[in-house]
């Protein structure tokens, strides 16, 4: 839900920047406590959440290390093993803990959005409806769902809110207390932003490796077809969540009889849709619908390697343009750009030729779709 918004700061091209926000700077906890009582924080229910950069502590490398301090009653070899990210036990509890380097968002049920950072040690700055939800990262993309993470906050009220004092009169730490007896802890550690779910006794709540998993979407985790224990790069979105972060608008391959889906980006297509073309003897249209035999699908692979194979951006020009009636256009207007992107391309077919034999078998089909 997006309330009635207010005039939110201007930020060029969508894209979060620390000096276009207009938020203060606060330091000492008396004045972020009359901030945030000005606020009206407390009896606010929490909506949904969003981090809207890195969480620099849940990429694979640092949960294996995590797993294997974890394991360090097991012999060195099982350790080793048992931290590799894939093998990484389902019961395995970690911290339901970020270190983020640009702003959290809280959305209450109201429709408002508190936003708050912590740009360097001692230093707080909040404020309410100043970023757009929808706003882009501004230093390194994000990679996971806060609403998963902290999910024992979502829809919690909060009852109290609570400002640690530090060095001096600096605050160390604030606390939104929730109706569950859990806290949504934000302090500062150098010039990163930590936010933990705690209980209490001020202990950091834990979650487990198997639901850790959903929350993420590292590069690897949007990449990795779970369902056939494929990984692929790139070009290439696996799932839901893979979905949700191709650029839009997207094509859709889906296996007959198969529980998986692959999704790629429509301005990643064009080897695909140039060959698809030639194949079917019919203009690629990203807007429908095709059912291609294992056959039909294996010679557009076929075709997509015949292009990439062209020694020379002349050469593809002149076998586009006359393989179909809008090929001259396509070359004038993706042909450059293609070139320039060959070896990307490259990769990405090794990709789908390798899915493609754990995903098709002789009989099945492959749905193509587009929006």
């Amino acid at each position: 839900m997006e309330g009635s918004r207010k005039k939110f700061d201007f930020f060029k091209d969508n894209t979060f920047s620390g000096r276009e926000w207009s938020a203060p700077t606060f330091e000492t906890a008396s004045e972020i406590k009359e901030t945030l009582g000005k606020m009206r924080i407390i009896g606010r229910r929490i909506y949904r959440m969003k981090m809207i950069g890195l969480n620099y502590n849940l990429t694979r490398d640092w949960i294996c290390e995590m797993a294997y301090k974890n394991l360090s009653h097991l012999h060195e070899d099982e350790r080793q093993e048992l931290s590799d990210y894939k093998n990484i036990l389902p019961d395995m509890e970690f911290l339901r803990y970020s270190e983020i380097d640009e702003p959290l968002l809280i959305e209450f049920d109201d429709g408002d959005v508190f936003e708050i950072d912590t740009p360097m040690d001692p230093e707080y700055r909040f404020s309410m409806n100043s970023i757009p939800w929808h706003i882009k990262a501004g230093t390194n993309l994000p990679n996971v769902d806060a609403n998963k993470l902290f999910s024992v906050c979502i829809g919690k009220k909060i009852v109290d809110v609570e400002v640690t004092e530090g060095k001096g009169e600096s605050a160390s730490e604030i606390i939104f207390w929730l109706e569950n007896n859990t806290g949504l802890c934000i302090n500062p550690l150098f010039d990163y932003c930590e936010v933990s779910c705690i209980d209490r006794n001020k202990q950091c709540v834990t979650i487990p490796f198997r639901d850790l998993k959903d929350v993420l979407f590292n590069d690897e985790d949007l990449h990795t077809d779970e369902v056939l224990g494929f990984e692929g790069h790139g070009t290439m979105y696996f799932g839901k969540r893979g979905a949700e972060h191709v650029k839009e608008p997207y094509m859709t391959l889906s296996p007959s009889g198969k529980d998986t889906e692959l999704y790629i980006s429509v301005y990643d297509f064009d080897l695909l849709a140039w060959s698809m073309t030639i194949v079917l003897k019919k203009e690629f249209d990203e807007y429908g619908e095709y059912s291609l035999s294992y056959t039909e699908w294996k010679k557009v692979l076929e075709q997509a390697q015949k292009i990439l194979g062209i020694i020379s951006f002349d050469n593809l020009f002149d076998y586009i343009i006359t393989q179909f009636k809008s090929g001259l256009w396509r070359m004038n207007n993706h042909g450059a750009t293609f070139w320039k992107n060959k070896e990307k391309y490259k990769n990405q077919v090794c990709d789908i030729l390798k899915w493609s034999e754990s995903a098709l078998g002789e009989d099945d089909a492959l749905d193509i779709y587009g929006f």
